[in-house]
């Protein structure tokens, strides 16, 4: 049985990425230039509700999960680095396209929209929890884990789809612009959606070649994202 503590590793992925959070927060407040924006405060600080949300149940129930991906392994695949690289820079580009937008007043997306899209990050967010619980190797990088005894997890979400988390992701950077109430920002939140489809296909790739028993759950659970389609 694997240490069921939060360690520093775990402690320090949570402080990370509300330190994120609150960066992206910012970013937007400034080049918006209008501090008073609700669809910033009610972007940012629904995710970092959620992120509270899932890091609370995951501290009680599986904490060594919260320190894996708090960890720098070694053995990322090379592909992924890439790949989260891109996504990176298209990424930083989102708060400035939508504070930019927000400022100039360029495009106009209803309140009842964006408050629709911040309803759907209800499902969202609760696939992601999901997946966390269920499946105790899903970190944030794509690797074989040797150490951990790589398993296959067939439970949960993973009956229907081979991906959960990464169409969560997907949904959610479709639906930035939407809660941002922002049109202009759907363009870097498409290309990042473009870039995690990608990814899909290449880890999917990667585990059906390397790890035990993947290739008989993808004949199981034949769709990577979407069931009956892909």
């Amino acid at each position: 049985m694997e240490n069921q503590k939060l360690d520093k590793n775990g402690i320090r992925r949570i402080i990370n990425l509300y330190i994120f959070l609150s960066i992206l927060h910012i970013v937007l407040l400034v080049i918006s230039g209008d501090y008073l924006w609700w669809n910033a405060w009610a972007f940012t600080g629904g995710y970092m509700l959620w992120v509270g949300i899932i890091f609370i149940v995951m501290a009680k129930i599986n904490p060594n999960l919260l320190n894996e991906r708090g960890k720098k392994h070694k053995n990322t695949k090379p592909f992924d680095r890439r790949v989260m690289f891109l996504f990176s820079i298209i990424f930083i580009s989102m708060p400035i396209v939508a504070g930019i937008d927000h400022r100039l007043g360029i495009s106009n997306i209803s309140e009842v929209t964006s408050l629709v899209g911040i309803l759907f990050t209800i499902p969202v967010f609760s696939l992601v929890l999901w997946t966390f619980i269920v499946n105790n190797h899903f970190e944030a990088m794509v690797r074989i884990q040797e150490e951990r005894e790589h398993q296959v997890c067939t439970e949960g979400p993973y009956k229907l789809i081979r991906h959960p988390t990464y169409l969560a992701a997907i949904v959610g950077f479709i639906l930035m612009p939407f809660i941002l109430g922002t049109a202009y920002a759907l363009i870097p939140c498409l290309l990042m959606a473009i870039v995690f489809v990608v990814r899909t296909k290449l880890e999917d790739k990667t585990l059906i070649a390397e790890l035990e028993g993947y290739k008989e759950f993808a004949q199981e659970t034949k769709y990577r994202l979407l069931p009956g389609i892909w």
